[in-house]
């Protein structure tokens, strides 16, 4: 086969053989033009754009260097870099910087690309990888097609029959039935040739919508990522539709509707997602991508009961926790904590280049700040505690109230029996400016059965930027934000200690962060209160009074 361009772009001709050009004709639907645009809210960054052209290719957290663009269909980088690169996500790089130059660049590297079952991924990711390939081709078929020769539109458009019929056959899973329908979705709406089809695809992207996204607007799987990625796709799809005046299925519109102020619900002071059920990073440039093309702009929820998430919010303060039953949840009733753009509490976050170890280790309790028991295996390298895995019969409720002083949230979950065979109840009040954070983490035993003696820990892992100093007395941390204002930790029944930890949340490595630990004794302590209060610059006689008559702690 003829090299079909070099590394500068400088050569441009592809080789295509009768043969080739008799079995594309054949191969599936009349595709043959792009019929749609569906303009991608996805921003690229023409700096990236040019780092690709020189051979630099950083993808997924990792750094791949290539001399020229044959290589790149056979590269063998991590599997998270594959998976990525054969996905074609990174046409958005080459699409912003706008030169022909990298258009050319551009059409060189999918000219090569392998197809179909060619492409070289893990097998139970090839349908995902397809599926996102589809997606990225229509997304950026004008920046691809616009001046092509005829040589590269057969390519082109074999290409998109190929993936359109290997992506027919359903999924295995729920996250490839709703992939796989949106990339058949763009493809009857983007592409010529594909009408019969339309409102069968439309009808099972309405099905699989239904099936996944849930009432309050969140995602089956609880991560927050997953959300950003439904509407960064889905959102184009619609403002098309929209635009060429045709039916938008009411199925896909009231699933936009109900997850973009999830999206909201989901994000910190920051603009960045909050650390839960496996979300990589923060995601801020394409949230501000999908909050700008929100036109409802509706307010977010105070409580998702479907999700199985509970926010607080007052003053510039801002709790999230994670309610959901332990089954569900590696982080049950942990919360997040930020003022204003800065992050305070944090959990550790997935790390954004996919590793085992790692990610083993951060889906585990110890990572979150959350309380967690001693089990007979609990006790790793690091003498972590954690929670055992909860048995399908575990529960878990949160109860969230309003009054005039703020905010409370009641929550509680159950440990199987061959845990420790007890109910963890965390309260979590904040007041009305945002400036007092309190808590109580109790421990009683379920009924019925034995309670065995056991050590349990209550963390608070810290944002790398945060300043932690233990007091002169020892009885709380004073906490120095990157703006300079200070909030003091304190608690009643522990004393907190200050111990070293990581924070992974959108790093390609690991950064050093602290913890706040409390430890107690099953048996001989069942309750801990805690209490976050931001010093008042102004002085002592400013503090905040009040608010303490009706807690219940």
């Amino acid at each position: 086969m003829q090299r079909v361009g070099s590394i500068d772009g400088t050569t441009t001709g592809l080789a295509a053989s009768p043969l080739s050009r008799l079995v594309a004709a054949f191969s599936g639907p009349d595709i043959a033009r792009l019929d749609l645009p569906i303009a991608p809210l996805r921003r690229g960054s023409p700096d990236i754009a040019r780092a690709f052209y020189r051979g630099r290719f950083n993808l997924a957290g990792a750094d791949v260097r290539l001399e020229n663009a044959w290589e790149l269909s056979r590269a063998d980088g991590p599997p998270a870099w594959r998976r990525e690169f054969h996905s074609l996500t990174w046409l958005a790089h080459l699409e912003a910087d706008g030169r022909e130059l990298h258009r050319v660049f551009a059409r060189a590297l999918c000219a090569q690309l392998p197809t179909g079952k060619n492409i070289p991924v893990a097998a139970e990711e090839l349908l995902l990888t397809r599926a996102r390939r589809l997606i990225s081709l229509i997304s950026y078929g004008r920046m691809l097609t616009d001046n092509a020769t005829a040589e590269f539109l057969t390519v082109f458009f074999g290409h998109m029959r190929r993936e359109w019929r290997g992506l027919q056959a359903r999924g295995k899973t729920g996250d490839e039935k709703l992939d796989v329908a949106i990339a058949c979705a763009y493809a009857v709406t983007g592409l010529s040739g594909l009408g019969a089809y339309r409102d069968a695809t439309f009808a099972r992207l309405e099905a699989e919508l239904d099936q996944q996204i849930l009432p309050d607007g969140g995602h089956m799987s609880r991560n927050p990522a997953r959300l950003v990625g439904l509407l960064l796709d889905l959102i184009p799809l619609r403002r098309a539709l929209w635009t060429s005046h045709r039916a938008i299925p009411p199925g896909l519109n009231a699933a936009i509707e109900r997850m973009t102020p999830m999206l909201r619900f989901f994000s910190h002071g920051d603009g960045g997602l909050a650390a839960f059920q496996g979300a990589a990073g923060p995601m801020m440039a394409d949230i501000a991508s999908i909050l700008e093309a929100d036109t409802a702009a509706g307010s977010p929820l105070t409580q998702a009961p479907h999700t199985g998430y509970c926010r607080l919010a007052h003053g510039p303060s801002l709790i999230l926790a994670d309610c959901g039953t332990p089954v569900h949840s590696a982080s049950p009733l942990a919360f997040e904590f930020s003022d204003g753009a800065h992050r305070i509490v944090v959990n550790c976050g997935e790390p954004l280049i996919v590793n085992h170890a790692w990610s083993r280790a951060t889906a585990e309790t110890p990572a979150h700040s959350t309380l967690g028991l001693a089990g007979d295996t609990g006790a790793g390298k690091r003498g972590h505690l954690r929670w055992r895995r909860s048995a399908p019969t575990s529960r878990a409720e949160a109860k969230l109230s309003v009054m005039g002083e703020g905010s409370i949230m009641r929550g509680w979950q159950d440990a199987p029996a061959a845990t420790c065979n007890v109910i963890h109840e965390r309260d979590i009040y904040l007041g009305k400016t945002g400036a007092d954070l309190r808590g109580e983490d109790r421990i009683r035993p379920l009924t019925g059965g034995p309670t065995q003696e056991r050590r349990f820990c209550v963390r608070f892992h810290l944002h790398p930027s945060v300043k932690a100093t233990v007091s002169k007395d020892g009885e709380s941390v004073l906490l120095l934000l990157p703006n300079r204002n200070g909030w003091r930790f304190s608690a009643r029944g522990a004393q907190p200690l200050l111990e070293e930890s990581v924070y992974l949340f959108g790093q390609a490595v690991p950064r050093q962060s602290q913890q706040i630990v409390l430890t107690g004794q099953i048996g001989r302590l069942d309750r801990i209160n805690w209490a976050f209060k931001r010093i008042d610059k102004r002085g002592p006689g400013h503090a905040e009074t009040g608010e303490t008559a009706s807690l219940p702690f």
